[in-house]
């Protein structure tokens, strides 16, 4: 089984590759026309974004006495990504991979079960409060349009519906058997089996949370950062809040989309949107093909290597 799903994510990644090959062309002329000052600062955050993903799950196991390598976590979180970006599942996927490689260091399933939720839960309200500031400061610098205030409330209440429906399927989990052609899958039974071990009411202690939270905020704001830098080396210098706005805004866009990383969903919303705070169009377009190239292409390959090896 393991194999099939390592040559399903390797068939995924190949089509992927094909069908943007022309705009990989495009980003390795931009990469080379850049000061290598300004890559290696977008390069520098990007790997600080997985740097506190791990930080993510070693708190988690550490809340209940129990550890994993750091360095072993920073591959854990590269291939978690990688998983979550070509095979569209709501982080399903992810969560499965986190439990294979939890699991295979003889972690406990109460630990794995806490880390999962710590993920889920700790990400929603991280992307719920950055939506919110997003759009407050999209408002404040662009005075959008009734359409784009229109949107914003339903961008908002759709993340409050998703965060209530993971509430609702936890409850499930915890309450209901697995069906019988899920328990064949035993990275699946073993991730619902952790899920009840938690209590919902340890999502509401706010030492628990919190520092998820925090973590998470800090992930979007280094994905943020990664995007104004890459501006500032096309010589463009711009304010940092209209385009953490931007960012945002894009994110959850292409996240609500059935495309395997939100690819073409994501990179046509950005240029749109930095286009609206007043950039001009083709650096709008460089940008964007560039941000994706160290947010999305970069960590491909590698997340590919890691979770093959993990799948062995």
């Amino acid at each position: 089984m393991r194999k099939w799903i390592f040559f399903l994510l390797f068939f995924v990644l190949l089509a992927l590759v094909f069908f943007y090959f022309t705009e990989i062309k495009q980003l390795v002329k931009l990469v080379q026309e850049m000061h290598p000052g300004w890559l290696l600062a977008a390069l520098a955050l990007q790997f600080g974004t997985y740097l506190l993903l791990a930080l993510v799950w070693w708190w988690a196991l550490w809340w209940v006495n129990e550890c994993a390598g750091y360095l072993s976590l920073v591959l854990l979180s590269i291939s978690q990504l990688f998983v979550n970006q070509t095979v569209p599942s709501s982080g399903l996927s992810g969560a499965v991979v986190v439990t294979n490689f939890l699991k295979a260091r003889k972690i406990s399933k109460k630990a794995i079960g806490l880390a999962i939720a710590l993920n889920v839960f700790g990400r929603q309200i991280a992307f719920t409060l950055t939506f919110v500031a997003a759009v407050i400061i999209l408002w404040i610098y662009r005075s959008p349009d009734l359409t784009y205030q229109i949107l914003g409330i339903l961008f908002a209440l759709l993340m409050l519906v998703v965060t209530g429906l993971f509430v609702y399927l936890w409850k499930l989990a915890a309450d209901a058997k697995l069906p019988e052609f899920l328990k064949r899958f035993s990275a699946i039974e073993t991730l619902f089996s952790s899920i009840r071990t938690i209590k919902p009411s340890v999502l509401l202690k706010l030492q628990i949370v919190g520092p998820g939270v925090l973590l998470f905020i800090g992930i979007v704001i280094f994905d943020s950062l990664t995007l104004w830098v890459i501006l500032y080396g096309f010589n463009v210098e711009t304010n940092f809040l209209p385009v953490f706005a931007v960012q945002v805004l894009t994110t959850v866009l292409a996240s609500i989309s059935l495309i395997p990383g939100g690819l073409g969903v994501f990179e046509g919303g950005l240029v749109g949107m930095l286009h609206l705070i007043g950039l001009p169009f083709d650096v709008s377009f460089a940008a964007t093909l560039l941000f994706r190239g160290f947010t999305y292409w970069l960590p491909m390959l590698p997340g590919f290597l890691i979770t093959h090896k993990q799948q062995k």
